[in-house]
């Protein structure tokens, strides 16, 4: 019973701090706008020149404006981006987890007396190839995302 009584003193602050944390942006926000003088300006985003579409009339401003239906980008997530993401993420893992039993095997091997010769190779060598296969799989990551932003047909 005094859990019920604190979270309903909790749900009350937290109420309050809310409400005074919106009013002080607000006011911030104001001033900042002020100070950046772009008090009067409108956010007006320009449609992209690769963007594609057809032409229909706009309900709101009853000029020509090209429209993609929403169920074409939702194909194209759920059945190219989604299960792009989902093959990285389990690549990556996969990887991570061999390399990981590479460097548990070299641990077990230094420890039986095994590869002493080469112990300082031995024990950089997994994080070496860490770093290795993170900088390879950065750069085919951006390349991935570049070409998943070039096929997603968005207006902005």
């Amino acid at each position: 019973e005094l859990d019920d009584k604190l979270f309903v003193i909790n749900t009350f602050l937290n109420i309050i701090w809310a409400t005074g944390f919106l009013m002080f942006w607000r006011r911030q926000q104001a001033e900042l706008a002020y100070k950046w003088n772009t008090l009067d300006m409108e956010q007006i985003e320009e449609t992209r020149s690769t963007y594609k579409g057809e032409l229909r009339r706009s309900p709101v401003t009853g000029e020509f404006e090209v429209y993609y239906p929403n169920w074409k980008r939702l194909l194209f997530r759920s059945f190219v981006t989604i299960p792009m993401i989902g093959i990285n993420i389990i690549l990556v893992s996969f990887l991570i987890l061999i390399i990981i039993r590479f460097q548990n095997w070299i641990d077990r091997q230094l420890k039986i007396g095994r590869l002493q010769n080469l112990m300082s190779l031995t024990e950089l060598l997994p994080k070496i190839l860490l770093a290795l296969i993170t900088t390879i799989f950065s750069d085919i990551y951006k390349r991935i995302s570049r070409w998943l932003t070039n096929q997603g047909n968005k207006s902005n």
